[in-house]
This record gives structure tokens, C-alpha cells and sequence, in this order.
């Protein structure tokens, strides 16, 4: 910035010229002309003057800068099979969540955008409301899932591209002879014909219009059918082909992870902590309602041994038809939980399941002397977090038991064992199962230890 005065007996005359400060190019020239000013009254003029260029300069870098930004970065939208739960889901995300951050690394500008969560097939509570276009973070937080990747609500995707068509709607899908006894698994892709009905229509102008995310109205300028075999890293190559701004992948589940069990896969899981609001919500739970003494003097100092109550999930309803030899009935099952009560000395335990009421009352008589607790939910945090909510605090609960019985190959028991993983308990008091009525000594779960 150069300022040059130039004065006379009746006229004070300032003229103010803004410099570019990387090039010296001249951004703002501007004559000032005071006239029978005193020289005190001139300089507040001009600097008033000065400070008016400085405002204006700073907005019009800001403005370009933003611009930039918003130019540069591209978006990966995704959605999963309507028929998948929750838990699923979740591991759906840090298939993605890891390759964003890789994609990210390697200077790359992505952001993932997180569907919102709509009527899954266990959020069955007639009471709860309305269960669609839930945000994330009504279960996570937020703010540990972005420390991880970049990613964002889909509501704050349409707040500031509310208008926007996507680019490529890809439908992935699997290969037809995915099946077949000869099959040979290669990582590959291919843009084929669609094997099922696409949920979306050309319309007038060219452009596609069909349901996604939960929304009928997904506007699009060209649908595409992959077919897909490979980890999430396969994708970039069709980032790569598509060269959009806004690309959604449907059928997500599809996609394998990259490094599943690996320390990226675990950093990505921790990050997934529950929100705030639901973690206290099970703590109170569990403080009030459960023994929460966790015999302090006794503790093993390699790992954490939780509280002194037993912890299951006891998964019926779908699962008598699709995994009949896998689920005990209900005197098998209490059975097995009074063998472990007595094992590690507990009186109370804790159950997470979806058996009708009749069968629970069944449950507790049979468990007798020893004690059996549910987290049954006020009707306002039913209405406020949902089903998906009360799940979460049924899992935290479970999380930090002294001892763990999960579900044959049950996603919602797989998650309760990667959370006390997390927390350091020994894998013996982690990855187990109920067994059904006719298994004796039956095979319990794959134990995924974290590595850091």
C-alpha cells in the first residue's frame, strides 16, 4: 500500500493506491478530495479510507478462497441394501471411512457423505416415533468419526448443495457367476447391464430421477450398473473413470474391506465411539441397576475386568428360522447362564435380546436364584434416540460386563466383543456364544484381537 498527499492553502487532496502484496499489481486506486479539512480532520478520512479498502480487499480474498475450496472438493455418497441392520451398516462405513482417509493422504480433496439412518428392519417400536432421516450423530460422535476421516451429515451435504444434481449414480453389483463352484475371485470391475430393476427413471431433460438415501426425489445425470468384486481401494479406479464432483455408490455392502482386522481397520473402529448423551444414559443405567463394583483390589492390570455381572445377547425371532441348530431354546439357555454366574461367582445378569415376553418371563423363573435385569427405555428416550438408540445402550451395557455370551454370527454380538476389545478385556471373557440344543462343547467365535 503506497499513500501520496498532495496539499495546497484551500485543498487537501489524499490519493490512496492499493498494491497487490505478492506482485505489486494495482488492486484499488481511489482520489480523495478534502476540502477546507483541517489536517487532523484528513487524517481521520483517511483513515477511514484505508480501512474501507483493507475490508473490501480481505472480503475478495475470502470469497476467492472460498470458491477454491468449494471447487475443489468431491464427494462420495453411498447407500446400503434397505433389508441390512444397524450393525451392519457400521461396518459398512469403516469399509469406506478407511479408504477416504487413504484417498485422502494422497492429497486428494473427498469428503464422505453419511446417509442418514430410516426404518431398519429390527426398529420395530410402534412407539418411537418416526424412524427416518436420522443423523449420525444422534448415535456417534461426530466429531471422533471426522478426527478419523472426512466425512459429514447428508443434511449438511444438501444445506450447502441443495440444488445440485449428482453426477454418477453407480449401482454396484455382483458379477452373475459370483456363485458358481468354478469361480475364480479376482479384483475387478466392469460397467454392465443391470441385473435387477433400478430404482431410477429418465425424465425430459435428460436427467435421472429415482429414490436414494431414503429420499424419491435424487436427481441424477447419468445412472451406471458396476459390477464389482474387491476391496473398497478398487474404487478409486472408477473415481478415476467417472471424473465427477458427486459420486453415489449403492449397494455398498458389497464392497470388501481393505484391511480388515488390521491396525487401520481398528483406528477407524475407535474412532466410532457412541454419542455423549447415550454412553451417559447406559452409564446411569448401569450404576443404578447393576453391581458396579469392579473388585479394584483384585484387578488384573493387563486387563480391564469389567463390573461383577454377566452379560448376554440372546438373538431369537428371525434367527429360529435362518440359524435353527445355532439358537437354544430358553431352558438351554438359562442353563448356560447359570454355569457361567457360578463360575465367575456373579448373582446378576444383564440381557440384550428380542425374545417375545412370555419367553423372557420363561428366562427369569428358570434363572432363579440369580437375578436377570433389562434395560427397558422411558417412553422420551425411546422417542428421542429410537430403536437405534436403545440398542446402543443395551451394547454399552453389555460392553462392560465381567463376562460376555453373544449370538451365533449375530452382527449386534460382534460389535458388543470389538467394543470390549477396546476396552482391554481378556478374550476369554469376550468371544463366546450360547449354544443351540443339540451342540456340546460347540465352536465359539473367531477371536479379532485389536492391533495397534
Amino acid at each position: 500500500m503506497r499513500v501520496i498527499r498532495e496539499s495546497s492553502a484551500s485543498v487537501s487532496t489524499t490519493r490512496v493506491v492499493v498494491f497487490n502484496s505478492r506482485d505489486s499489481n494495482c488492486l484499488h486506486l481511489c482520489d480523495h478530495v478534502i476540502k477546507k479539512m483541517s489536517s487532523s480532520d484528513a487524517e481521520d478520512a483517511l483513515t477511514d479510507i484505508l480501512l474501507e479498502v483493507i475490508k473490501v480487499q480481505l472480503q475478495d480474498l475470502q470469497n476467492k478462497e472460498q470458491k477454491k475450496k468449494i471447487v475443489s472438493v468431491r464427494y462420495i455418497l453411498y447407500d446400503v441394501n434397505p433389508q441390512e441392520g444397524f450393525n451392519l451398516r457400521r461396518d459398512v462405513y469403516i469399509r469406506l471411512a478407511v479408504f477416504l482417509r487413504i484417498l485422502t493422504e494422497n492429497s486428494e480433496k473427498w469428503k464422505l457423505v453419511l446417509p442418514p439412518w430410516n426404518e431398519l428392519p429390527h426398529w420395530t417400536s410402534s412407539n418411537a416415533g418416526i424412524q427416518r432421516n436420522l443423523p449420525w450423530s444422534l448415535f456417534f460422535n461426530l466429531r471422533s468419526l471426522q478426527n478419523y476421516a472426512p466425512v459429514i451429515e447428508m443434511f449438511e451435504f444438501n444445506e450447502d448443495h441443495c440444488n445440485v444434481a449428482l453426477d454418477y449414480v453407480v449401482i454396484l453389483q455382483h458379477y452373475k457367476d459370483v456363485w458358481e463352484e468354478n469361480f475364480t475371485w479376482v479384483d475387478k470391475w466392469d460397467v454392465e447391464e443391470c441385473q435387477q430393476p433400478v430404482n431410477f427413471k429418465k425424465v425430459g431433460n435428460g436427467m435421472y430421477v429415482g429414490s436414494l438415501f431414503g429420499y424419491n426425489n435424487i436427481t441424477a445425470k447419468k445412472v451406471v450398473c458396476v459390477s464389482f468384486q474387491g476391496t473398497a481401494l478398487l474404487l478409486k479406479n472408477i473415481l478415476d473413470f467417472l471424473q465427477g464432483r458427486f459420486i453415489a455408490f449403492e449397494h455398498a455392502e458389497i464392497v470388501l474391506h481393505d484391511h480388515y482386522g488390521g491396525p487401520e481397520y481398528w483406528k477407524c473402529r475407535k474412532s466410532m465411539k457412541f454419542s455423549n448423551d447415550l454412553f451417559k444414559i447406559a452409564t446411569d443405567f448401569r450404576k443404578s441397576t447393576l453391581p458396579s463394583e469392579n473388585n479394584e483390589n483384585h484387578v488384573n492390570f493387563t486387563y480391564f475386568l469389567g463390573y461383577s455381572y454377566l452379560a448376554v445377547h440372546l438373538r431369537r425371532r428371525d434367527y429360529l428360522l435362518s440359524h435353527p441348530l445355532q439358537v437354544p431354546n430358553i431352558t438351554h439357555a438359562s442353563d448356560q447362564i447359570k454355569i457361567k454366574l457360578r463360575m465367575y461367582n456373579l448373582n446378576t445378569t444383564f440381557i440384550a435380546t428380542d425374545a417375545f415376553d412370555e419367553e423372557i418371563e420363561q428366562l427369569i423363573v428358570k434363572v432363579l436364584p440369580f437375578k436377570v435385569v433389562r434395560y427397558i427405555p422411558s417412553l422420551n428416550i425411546l422417542q428421542k434416540y429410537k430403536d437405534g438408540g436403545v440398542a446402543i445402550i443395551e451394547q454399552i451395557v453389555c460392553s462392560y460386563a465381567r463376562y460376555f455370551i453373544g449370538s451365533y454370527e449375530s452382527t449386534f454380538s460382534f460389535r458388543i466383543q470389538e467394543e470390549r476389545e477396546l476396552l482391554n478385556f481378556h478374550p476369554d471373557t469376550t468371544f463366546n456364544r450360547f449354544c443351540g440344543n443339540a451342540e456340546i462343547n460347540c465352536k465359539q467365535p473367531s477371536r479379532w484381537l485389536k492391533v495397534e
